[in-house]
């Protein structure tokens, strides 16, 4: 009996994720298609610029900023500097 309810369920989580993906791809190309509507805007009245800006702004990627701590034996997140370099040095020896 569990395994049927869990293939129910599975079945319908299948069945939500496909049809939500699709709504997402739809979306996804109608921005596309519009991103390119101005594009070809801006190119068709010489503005150049605004062009060259767009497409930069399209085509490049952010990078996102990880977070890194360095925590001690004890689990404790080290701020300090000199706490750091005492964690460092004790790493390095081991």
């Amino acid at each position: 009996m569990e395994k049927r309810t869990f293939g129910r369920r599975l079945q319908k989580y299948e069945s939500l994720n496909n049809h939500y993906r699709q709504i997402t791809h739809k979306a996804r190309e109608k921005w596309r298609n519009g991103q390119c509507v101005k594009l070809e805007k801006h190119e068709r009245q010489g503005k150049m610029d605004l062009l060259y800006r767009k497409v930069s702004q399209l085509t490049t990627r952010t990078r996102k900023s990880k977070s890194l701590c360095v925590r001690d034996g004890e689990g404790n997140v080290l701020t300090d500097s000199d706490n750091l370099r005492e964690s460092w040095k004790e790493y390095t020896e081991e």
